[in-house]
């Protein structure tokens, strides 16, 4: 009260004028929360006279003091920016300018108004015009609140990646990262910047992942926001995110890795759809080269998002540990990546553990053996092939004195392997002999040539023969490599199956009648409901043929699949009839019957 006193002892116009601040310094504690709204918006009505400079000085000068005054009295923060940002563009005086622009920085700077602030800036129009553009530019932070600051504004765009896909991008997303290049270029958080380049970095290229291929009409643009405006075509979410991490990569003096991009076409990789992850690679190998510390701290964040992220969190994170060496400790996290539905995870996955595979323990190196058994034969003809170079890896890594523990794992994979050597695709085919190869020579076999050749078995019926009485020689056990055979019958695609069923009829000539018929008749009603529902080339017209009922009388449950599923006219493929004559001969002869 004593200050109110002496100042009205001696108020004058002229002395208002000269510091108006002193007004709101003495009467801001006297108002309420409504109060103080009222007064601020009618000193931002003072802006808008144009006709006397003094009083619009005077309106900046009321403002700024009242807000640093006030602290957190104020309620209606959204009304209070949205009226600074309409008038931000009749605000010609730099001194008046740069007062509104304080005001909106401790606003923002303030806790319990900084996601209210930047909520409401990003619901501007995107580009920014010149006037928002200088304002995210300028914004003068108080060095402790500028990584507080930073941090919410990116967190506005990480929770766009959080959420669940849509068929448009939240508009938030777009705002976010334009915003993200103003703030890089006015350079005002720069020790923010430094602090939280790694998320940055990795959130960039995560938007720029979710960007690819996208428009402004592919963006969820709130209604009425372009009012009279026209998009240009030549802005797209995309472009934002590109220019946003160019200009992180040079507020952060990582001149050398923005040259190296440069230089290589690495903006272009990251932007096209089949070659980004080629750009991912490219950044990240300059900056494992370059920029030793900050990789570190980029390698750490990505733990979690190839744990618990969406596949474009995986794919990007994947991206960077391909170029990544000391990374033993993430093993589990990328093995885990073996079982992802999403094609190009998978294929990262891989490409990253045949770099790390010499380094493996042997318990790692047995468990992902195993997933990589599972794979064999996946419909991805690239997660095909690759899984078995990885696991051709793998054998050729095992220590001699471990040898003896994945002994079993390489004979259980020679039936596939040999079996996929007949696959219609030629690389397919190819990789599975060469790891067929690897395998023989981890067992100290010799491989006959007739497994090289390229031909397929129904058409070489001689070469197949020698295929399978070498098999047929070296394997113990017949009757389980039988089985697991057997299961190819079923394969989706046709060479398997023919293969498949030629090589149980040459190999049942290798197996010892005494030992097929330990297995009891379940097993053979096994293979005669296998075989009726397989390719059956030739199988069929031998079965009903030459069997008839001595033998179909030990199997009754089998007969009514085999008579209902079977042609009654016989479509004959001489070329398979030996298979499956002598697949006949052993039945006959396990079930105790007359062959004749």
């Amino acid at each position: 009260m004593k200050k109110c006193q002496e100042l009205l002892e001696l108020y004058s116009i002229k002395q208002f004028y000269s510091c108006p601040f002193k007004i709101a310094q003495i009467f801001e504690a006297f108002l309420n929360s409504n109060e103080l709204f009222q007064f601020v918006m009618t000193t931002l009505d003072g802006l808008e006279n144009l006709k006397h400079p003094c009083t619009q000085k005077s309106a900046g000068e009321l403002l700024i003091t009242m807000v640093k005054n006030a602290e957190s009295r104020f309620e209606k923060v959204p009304e209070i920016m949205g009226v600074i940002c309409a008038r931000l563009s009749i605000i010609s005086q730099p001194r008046v300018r740069r007062q509104i622009i304080n005001t909106v920085s401790l606003f923002i700077s303030r806790p319990k108004y900084t996601d209210i602030v930047i909520g409401h800036l990003l619901c501007h129009p995107v580009p920014y015009d010149r006037h928002l553009a200088e304002l995210w530019r300028t914004l003068e932070v108080e060095l402790p609140s500028t990584t507080w600051i930073l941090w919410r504004l990116l967190r506005k765009l990480q929770k766009c990646h959080n959420e669940p896909t849509h068929e448009k991008m939240a508009y938030v997303a777009v705002a976010a990262t334009d915003a993200l290049y103003e703030v890089f270029v006015g350079n005002r958080l720069q020790a923010a910047t430094f602090r939280l380049f790694p998320q940055l970095l990795m959130t960039l290229l995560i938007q720029i992942h979710h960007s690819i291929g996208l428009t402004m009409s592919d963006v969820a643009v709130p209604s009425g926001l372009y009012t009279g405006q026209e998009m240009s075509s030549e802005v797209t979410p995309l472009c934002f995110a590109i220019q946003a991490t160019k200009s992180l990569l040079l507020r952060t003096l990582c001149w050398q890795e923005f040259n190296i991009m440069e230089k290589n076409k690495g903006w272009t990789l990251l932007e096209g759809k089949e070659c980004h992850l080629q750009g991912v690679s490219l950044l990240a190998n300059a900056l494992l080269e370059r920029n030793h510390l900050l990789a570190q701290k980029v390698m750490y964040l990505l733990v979690p998002l190839l744990n618990r992220g969406n596949d474009k969190h995986k794919l990007t994170s994947a991206g960077f540990f391909v170029e990544r060496e000391d990374i033993r400790s993430l093993l589990p996290c990328i093995l885990d990546l073996l079982c992802e539905t999403d094609e190009k995870i998978v294929l990262l996955a891989i490409q990253i553990l045949l770099q790390l595979v010499g380094t493996m323990d042997f318990t790692t190196l047995t468990a992902m053996m195993k997933t990589l058994f599972t794979l064999f034969g996946d419909v991805r003809s690239d997660v095909h092939r690759l899984s078995m170079t990885l696991f051709g890896a793998s054998i050729k890594s095992v220590k001699y004195t471990d040898k003896k523990g994945v002994e079993n794992q390489v004979l259980d994979s020679l039936v596939p392997l040999l079996l996929y050597s007949q696959d219609e695709n030629d690389a397919v085919a190819e990789e599975s002999r060469q790891v067929l190869t690897i395998c023989a020579q981890f067992l100290k076999w010799k491989l006959p040539q007739e497994v090289y050749c390229k031909d397929p078995w129904y058409i070489s019926p001689s070469e197949a023969g020698t295929v399978c009485k070498f098999f047929g020689k070296k394997c113990q056990g017949k009757v389980n490599l039988l089985a697991q055979t057997l299961m190819f019958s079923k394969n989706a695609k046709l060479p398997i199956r023919r293969a498949a069923v030629l090589f149980v009829g040459l190999l049942l000539k290798y197996v010892d009648c005494s030992e097929l018929r330990t297995k009891g008749t379940d097993w053979i009603e096994n293979v005669y409901s296998l075989m009726s529902k397989g390719d059956g080339i030739g199988l069929k017209w031998f079965l009903r043929g030459r069997l008839g009922g001595s033998v179909v009388e030990h199997l009754p449950s089998a007969q009514d699949v085999i008579l209902e599923s079977w042609d009654p006219v016989p479509h004959r493929a001489p070329c398979m009839d030996g298979a499956c004559f002598s697949l006949c001969l052993c039945l006959c002869a396990s079930l105790g019957v007359s062959h004749e």
